[in-house]
């Protein structure tokens, strides 16, 4: 029995140092984080915090409320009997509490809906992302075979650039049609995307038509196809950087923009 409660013992407190040592992992992997990052982590705990403290200070008033008139239908019981005032008073209860469950019911439902709506854009935002991502790699393909020196491109070459060029167009086109975009930065991404595949496409067509007339394209046309790929990657970086910002917006908001920030928007103080 002693080597099993020594045992224990020394269980609960190798436990104890590595929750320590956790903690204090956890406290400097925190502390090397970005002051950005450090900063955007805090709001997001004080914005938790500030949420809790709402309900608990909703659910009190609630309690407080109960308890008052529960305690007066408890005392017109007892000094009066079960009469009208008693059960006015037992109405009054049971009033407050289902107000108050109808109350926190709207709240939640509330709370799920904008919730749904934000992973349901998210969501469609990552899709978008997809596809894009897609679109450069086919730009990139293209640019590698019109570069490569040591095999010459053909006609049946510039055929396949156009049908993967075409698929990318087609594909922004059809991604273009859905209206559970998160936000209008990702539409106006996609219209960005497309042009710069739809100039693709044309500079393929006129390289084509070079080919066929037996002429040397232009380096400068040549440099705009290849120019495509390294175009949509900035795009994508951009569209990356948006979508952060977009998170953050929404984390601030509550699954919501937060309208009250832009101040182009605040109300003017009256003179």
């Amino acid at each position: 029995m002693k080597l099993d409660r020594d045992a224990n013992e020394k269980g609960i407190a190798l436990e104890q140092a590595n929750d320590e040592e956790h903690a204090v992992a956890d406290r400097d992997e925190e502390n090397q984080l970005p002051s950005r990052t450090r900063l955007h982590l805090l709001k997001k705990r004080l914005q938790s915090v500030h949420q809790r403290l709402g309900e608990l200070i909703f659910v009190g008033m609630i309690g407080i409320l109960v308890g008052i008139t529960g305690i007066a239908a408890y005392k017109n019981v007892a000094t009066k009997g079960w009469g009208a005032d008693a059960a006015a008073w037992a109405q009054a209860t049971g009033s407050i509490i289902a107000i108050a469950g109808a109350a926190w019911l709207a709240r939640s439902e509330s709370r799920q809906a904008r919730r749904w709506r934000r992973e349901q854009g998210e969501e469609a935002a990552w899709s978008v992302r997809f596809v894009l991502v897609q679109a450069q790699f086919d730009a990139h393909i293209i640019a590698f075979e019109l570069t490569r020196p040591d095999e010459p491109y053909c006609a049946l070459d510039i055929r396949s650039w156009q049908q993967r060029s075409a698929n990318a167009s087609l594909t922004l086109q059809t991604m273009l049609t859905r209206v559970d975009h998160i936000h209008a930065a990702v539409v106006l991404t996609m219209c960005n995307a497309k042009i710069l595949v739809d100039h693709l496409s044309l500079d393929l067509a006129r390289m084509e038509r070079a080919i066929e007339q037996e002429k040397k394209p232009s380096s400068q046309l040549v440099s705009d196809i290849v120019a495509a790929h390294l175009n949509l990657t900035m795009l994508i970086e951009q569209y990356d950087a948006r979508l952060r910002g977009i998170r953050e917006a929404l984390d601030r908001g509550r699954d919501m923009l937060p309208l009250g920030e832009f101040s182009g928007w605040a109300s003017q103080p009256e003179r």
